[in-house]
């Protein structure tokens, strides 16, 4: 084991003791309201760096594309693998999700999309969810880490 692996198990160590010690503890109100800011600065400035990686990504791709559209035989190869591992991904889904809910059935609750209060959860309906893929403002939908709208 490298020391860098030793230093993250380690890591993880301490923060799963941590996390049991402070559990039960009315401390845990003073080092949460002390450390959920902290915590929520680092998820901000990791998302942060999402949104431009992803767009360099994408105008990477793009540029590249017409380079190895060039490939023709590979490139065609590559698309016919593709889309027999998706399918064969798909039916091993199928076939296991169907074995799996033999040995362990859905409760009817679950199955009829229905909470402990009896009421159903709304959907949007899907022409909402389609119109709003491509948006009115891609810097608000940058700045909102709608990553489906940003591509």
């Amino acid at each position: 084991m490298t020391g860098l692996s030793l230093r993250i198990l380690t890591g993880l160590a301490l923060g799963l003791f941590a996390g049991a010690a402070l559990a039960g503890n009315s401390t845990r109100k003073i080092f949460l309201i002390v450390l959920q800011p902290i915590g929520k600065l680092w998820l901000d400035a990791l998302t942060m760096t999402v949104v431009p990686l992803v767009f360099s990504l994408l105008v990477t791709g793009i540029v590249s594309a017409t380079s190895s559209g060039a490939g023709g035989r590979t490139a065609r190869r590559a698309l016919m693998w593709f889309a027999i591992m998706l399918v064969s991904a798909c039916l091993v889904s199928a076939a296991f999700s169907t074995v799996a809910l033999n040995f362990w059935p859905v409760s009817t609750e679950a199955a009829s999309l229905r909470s402990l209060s009896g009421m159903s959860p709304e959907l949007a309906p899907t022409g909402d969810w389609l119109s709003n893929i491509i948006p009115t403002n891609p810097l608000k939908a940058a700045s909102d880490t709608a990553m489906v709208s940003v591509v």
